[in-house]
């Protein structure tokens, strides 16, 4: 008898080969997938790979809670996947609620994790506290260059290298509503690590270098094995509030060798694909609770490009 499985894809967007990876995996492992997709609209690519779609509102409140548990219910969902920043606080501050069906798996770190992935300022704290590298946040903009974002946002939205007066004062005038953080610019090599953890704390990390990027969303990616990028990610992860798909972004500078950490995220990146290719299979374990990964491959690239979902509205 097949095993089955549903997975909830809360506002799945453009994640169609996140989907297809793993109705694919389903497929060659003898397993019963439905994937239950959702989005503010049906314009979203990835709802057309998955078994079963709704269209729900974007207010994030108790109506949007009753109409997830009531999906989660209806198509007995085992597991809820977030790519979106939104999703993750939405679902992480609902948890109580959602956690009454114990059958459940919310694949969400800890409340403190996903807390300090929206909030730069809790993000540098978490590094702190680790003992791991990272951009020192000035106390005052006047030393030249230097970084400047948004102290709570996700993407590239307001991430400015600034290098003189007359660029700072541009950058505040166009972002100041948004809590603006300062940081010390590290010049060097930008590398992304695709991590798991499973529930026995179990951590698998991939280091890849982001070759080009185009709005924030790596373009050109390839696997390396770096070993210092590795060894402070696992000191980061250590921490038992981690679990599931994390997203780790660090610089290496080029002046010291050191690596500085930018930027965590507790669900899959949009170039996690790369590392899924390479070895470091986590569908495997969110599906079968197998551990199928292999020699994690060094010099692995990926070119990502844009396909197209065609709709016939005269059917």
């Amino acid at each position: 008898m097949k095993m089955q499985r549903t997975l909830l894809f809360p506002n799945v967007g453009r994640r169609v080969e996140l989907v297809s990876r793993f109705k694919e995996y389903a497929k060659n492992n003898d397993i019963q997938l439905n994937i239950i997709g959702t989005d503010l609209n049906n314009d979203a690519p990835a709802l057309y790979f998955c078994d079963k779609i709704y269209q729900l509102p974007k207010q994030r409140d108790e109506k949007l809670v009753e109409l997830f548990n009531d999906i989660i219910r209806t198509h007995n969902v085992d597991t809820v996947i977030c790519t979106i920043d939104p999703d993750l606080e939405f679902f992480s501050e609902n948890r109580h609620t959602f956690n009454k069906n114990e059958k459940l798996d919310l694949m969400l770190s800890h409340q403190d994790i996903i807390r300090a992935s929206s909030d730069k300022n809790l993000t540098e704290q978490l590094f702190r506290d680790a003992k791991i590298n990272t951009p020192q946040v000035l106390a005052t903009s006047d030393t030249f260059p230097l970084f400047a974002k948004p102290a709570k946002g996700s993407g590239s939205f307001g991430a400015k290298l600034i290098q003189n007066k007359e660029e700072l004062e541009t950058y505040q005038q166009e972002y100041s509503l948004y809590n603006p953080i300062y940081q010390q610019y590290i010049s060097g090599k930008e590398y992304t690590i695709d991590c798991f953890v499973t529930k026995n704390n179990e951590i698998y990390i991939s280091p890849r270098e982001r070759v080009k990027v185009r709005g924030g969303e790596v373009t050109v990616s390839k696997t390396v094995k770096h070993h210092l990028l590795i060894q402070e990610s696992k000191k980061l992860l250590s921490n038992s509030k981690f679990y599931g798909p994390i997203t780790l972004q660090a610089i290496v500078s080029d002046e010291d060798n050191k690596a500085y950490f930018i930027e965590v995220n507790p669900r899959f990146g949009g170039g996690s694909i790369l590392s899924i290719e390479a070895g470091l299979n986590s569908i495997s374990y969110i599906l079968d609770d197998t551990n199928s990964v292999s020699n994690i491959k060094e010099n692995i690239k990926m070119l990502r490009y844009d396909m197209s979902v065609f709709i016939d509205e005269n059917e």
